[in-house]
């Protein structure tokens, strides 16, 4: 059964048809993680999106590249391709559509070659419910056009991915908030925290600098030589929090000194939303919310005979632990412990009861309220202690 195409068999048949494309460029092992962790969250996206009553379903890719990288890897929306064709298959009443973009020409030009490979494909296969749009577009003028068209009907789904090169101009952050208003959806955003960090006061960079303060001014209101760049970051987040969007996560990306080259910042609208992306972080990376490459395996017990993975489900405990000290005496629901753990830790859903709820109850700082049961502990309140 057809479940999709690999690089090498999208490779070998361009070489083999005599078909031109193009490479994107050569990738670091942090973009590789990146791809991995999106087309991981695609997947749970698309399980709850197919069992949903909508009857499309959208996945934008903003910011597209060619679809292959010249160290073997597939681009993100090669891999969303993938995973439609093993939802769609077995949800035919549903409607799955892949927009992506990329103002190339030669990767736009690959981006065509690869739609027309699966669209072939597909009508062997006799698949008739993805639909494919290819794009050529400035990145703004594409996501106005689909504001403008997203926002006239309902009864779909949407996740749209932004992901540039460099620090988001002020014109791209404004339409992506006209965006979020419009449109119920979800968004990734790759926020590129090194590339303000080292141009905001570049004067041997003044253009990239310019866009950098056209976005902390026009965008945030804040000065940017009299403002922190993390709190310029923080002050984004909150903008397209006011939107339609309820929850959000930060995913750090790091280089090869340890240092921040980027941000993935993700919003929802839906707390399993929220679920999903946390099962796709710890897939990919376990108990951590950021991904280093000098960071690798290797055999650890520290002094109290725990894992790496069990002591950092500690220090999850204990920061908790910080943040309840605020709220003692009050009842608190599971629901606002979920919410609360979901964005602020690395933990994932599946964690909550085993490393921070029954802990706490063992050590008289929750006590349960048993509202409707002694068993049922996510459907129920915590007195804070």
């Amino acid at each position: 059964m057809f479940d999709g195409f690999s690089f090498n068999q999208i490779e070998d048949y361009f070489i083999k048809h005599n078909i031109q494309f193009s490479y994107g460029e050569s990738i670091h092992s942090h973009t590789a993680k990146k791809i991995q962790l999106i087309s991981s969250y695609i997947d749970n996206w698309l399980y709850v999106a197919s069992n949903s009553k909508v009857d499309d379903i959208y996945f934008i890719d903003l910011m597209s590249n060619a679809g292959l990288y010249k160290s073997g890897e597939l681009s993100t929306y090669v891999m969303a391709l993938n995973s439609f064709v093993k939802h769609a298959t077995k949800h035919e009443d549903k409607r799955f559509h892949l927009i992506c973009n990329d103002y190339d020409s030669l990767k736009f030009q690959t981006i065509s070659n690869v739609k027309k490979l699966y669209e072939e494909e597909f009508a062997k296969q006799g698949i008739t419910n993805i639909i494919i749009e290819a794009n050529n577009d400035d990145a703004l003028i594409l996501l106005n056009k689909l504001t403008s068209r997203f926002k006239k009907f309902s009864n779909k789904l949407v996740l749209l991915f932004v992901d540039p090169y460099c620090m988001i101009n002020a014109d791209l952050a404004i339409s992506i908030l006209k965006f979020a208003k419009s449109v119920y959806s979800e968004i990734i955003i790759n926020y590129f925290y090194n590339d303000y960090i080292r141009n905001y006061k570049n004067e041997n960079a003044k253009e990239k600098m310019e866009s950098i303060h056209d976005f902390s001014l026009k965008v945030c209101n804040m000065n940017p030589l009299k403002s922190k760049p993390i709190d310029v970051r923080n002050k984004f987040i909150q903008l397209i929090l006011s939107t339609k969007m309820n929850y959000n996560y930060i995913f750090t990306m790091k280089n090869s000194c340890n240092g921040i080259l980027y941000y993935l910042l993700y919003f929802t609208p839906n707390l399993k939303g929220l679920r999903k992306i946390k099962n796709a972080t710890w897939k990919s990376f376990g108990c951590n919310n950021e991904y280093s490459p000098i960071n690798i395996e290797r055999d650890y017990l520290n002094i109290f005979g725990e894992t790496e993975e069990e002591e950092k489900e500690r220090y999850v405990l204990e920061d908790y632990k910080e943040h309840l000290k605020s709220l003692k005496g009050t009842v608190i629901s599971y629901s606002s412990i979920e919410e609360y753990i979901l964005q602020n830790t690395p933990l994932s859903e599946g964690k909550i009861l085993d490393i921070i709820i029954r802990p706490l109850i063992k050590e008289n700082l929750l006590l349960k309220q048993n509202v409707n049961g002694k068993n049922k502990y996510k459907d129920d309140d915590y007195l804070v202690i």
